[in-house]
């Protein structure tokens, strides 16, 4: 992982970040290289790692929030719908009803886009303090991102997991090649992996409480994708009760309700826009489908990608269902994975997140004993 991002494409990226990310990833792969090295090199055992994945996390920060500064208007879809939508959002406009027309990047492009904005609402909620703030929303995943990382360690202490597999997971993360590319163009998956991380948190802490269902069911209320996720944790659930889960939801739905009230209709439309109303898969996703549509022998219908996320999620919750919080996050990976495989559209902000997700997983299952939520 760490050869893969220190030898990346240029892409848009000016020099001096392009040095910054391509030494990070050299710098990573020395001090994999260094932790990995034999007991017997080391009259105390393995070679302490001291500083080693801590100053990891810390250069980590360093690059995600360099990525902010060096792309200032990052030629991408996502990032225009969700600037221009906090923008108008600040002007007492309703964000779902910004015409495509007014997402533009300063380099007047407009690019293959949405009519209208095309997430929830819950995600205008959550990077509209940091858009008040810095005057762009991309610095909280930029922040988010290492903080992350220490969370999936705190998850590891508390599981007493052998502290090299907790170095490995992080490593696992620190060296995902294209996180930097995920923060600097201003996707949502960050933002998801830190809620993901709470839950694993919370739910040591504070198993079945409202805190650790907020926390989880907040990854479904930022991208529309997380269906099947939401409903193994339903079913799967055993000390979470049905109030919890009522509670919980109230309180993601505070985030969704204002916008309703708002304009009903324009914002269910932006929800729905991405499920309905493309034409045909887009041929530089990293799916199934788009490689065969590449290979001019024809797609399959969307809901493929729907289909099989709920066929693999019923295996997983056949197989799974006595596995605990390790068990939900692994089902929850795997039908994810086979929906993005099967999907019109495949990112690799997507593979980062169910990447994140197997990690976890990793951690609790290979844990002595059963975490339930």
């Amino acid at each position: 992982m760490a050869i893969v991002g220190a030898l990346a494409p240029k892409g848009m990226s000016p020099l001096w970040y392009l040095g910054l990310k391509r030494t990070y990833f050299l710098g990573a792969f020395v001090a994999v290289w260094v932790w990995a090295r034999p007991r017997h090199h080391s009259r105390r055992g393995m070679i302490p790692i001291l500083p080693l994945v801590p100053a990891l996390i810390v250069w980590n920060g360093v690059v995600h929030l360099a990525g902010v500064l060096a792309l200032p208007d990052p030629f991408i879809d996502t990032w225009a719908w969700t600037q221009a939508s906090l923008r108008a959002l600040a002007a007492g406009i309703h964000p779902y009803t910004v015409p495509a027309t007014a997402l533009a990047h300063a380099s007047d492009w407009v690019g293959e886009t949405a009519s209208t904005y095309p997430y929830m609402p819950m995600t205008l909620v959550a990077f509209y303090p940091p858009f008040l703030l810095f005057g762009d929303y991309r610095y909280l995943g930029a922040i988010l991102a290492p903080i992350t990382v220490l969370l999936v360690r705190t998850v590891g202490r508390r599981l007493a997991v052998d502290m090299a597999m907790v170095d490995a997971a992080s490593f696992v993360v620190l060296l995902y090649p294209r996180q930097f590319w995920v923060t600097a163009n201003g996707y949502i998956e960050p933002l998801m992996g830190f809620c993901l991380a709470c839950f694993a948190v919370l739910t040591l802490k504070w198993p079945g409480s409202v805190a650790a269902a907020t926390a989880f069911l907040a990854i479904p209320a930022l991208k529309q994708y997380c269906l099947v996720p939401l409903v193994l944790f339903a079913l799967m659930a055993e000390r979470t009760t049905w109030r919890t889960l009522a509670i919980a939801g109230v309180v993601l739905s505070a985030t969704m309700v204002p916008f309703l009230y708002w304009d009903a209709g324009a914002t269910v439309t932006g929800i729905v826009t991405q499920m309905i109303t493309p034409e045909a898969p887009r041929l530089d996703a990293t799916s199934l489908v788009a490689l065969f549509a590449t290979l001019d022998l024809g797609y399959a219908t969307r809901w493929l990608s729907v289909g099989a996320q709920v066929a693999v999620g019923a295996l997983a919750y056949a197989r799974l269902r006595d596995t605990g919080a390790g068990g939900l996050l692994l089902g929850s990976a795997m039908s994810l994975l086979v929906t993005f495989l099967a999907g019109w559209q495949a990112f690799d902000n997507y593979f980062s997140f169910v990447s994140l997700m197997l990690v976890v997983s990793a951690l609790f299952l290979a844990s002595r004993r059963l975490h339930a939520f």
